[in-house]
């Protein structure tokens, strides 16, 4: 049987897409149940020095992957595929604070695994800051 042009265009789309659709949902990335009810001990108005600490650690450490602003734009960003996620966006910032701690506690792919380099407070510290990251 002989595909026509146009058959052949609508496999390499149909292919295409869902190669892209693939990676997408790769990219995807979900916390277990029991990080999700984790509760963040440190609440950033209970500490005056939470959001700083918090920034300190970001800017030294997350930075240059997810960038200044956690637009994840950093100057590392270019060489992951998938690129560092923005934390500004709605989908990032709707997870609960325990899925950021285990996220940043257990790491993935090129994402560092933080829980030997770091104390729980200061990854807390870092999720209080992460918070300020939002879209103004």
């Amino acid at each position: 049987m002989a595909f026509t042009r146009l058959q052949i265009a609508f496999i390499g789309v149909v292919c295409f897409l869902a190669i892209k659709s693939s990676a997408q949902n790769a990219a995807i990335w979900i916390a277990p149940d029991k990080a999700k009810s984790l509760v963040n001990p440190i609440k950033a108005s209970d500490y005056d020095y939470s959001i700083e600490e918090g920034k300190y650690q970001y800017t030294s450490n997350c930075a240059s992957c997810h960038g200044e602003l956690g637009l994840g734009d950093g100057e590392k960003a270019k060489k992951f595929n998938p690129p560092p996620i923005d934390f500004t966006s709605k989908r990032f910032q709707s997870q609960t604070d325990g899925e950021l701690f285990w996220k940043i506690n257990e790491g993935r792919g090129k994402m560092p695994k933080y829980k030997n380099e770091f104390s729980e407070d200061d990854i807390w510290f870092m999720v209080n800051y992460i918070r300020t990251l939002t879209k103004k």
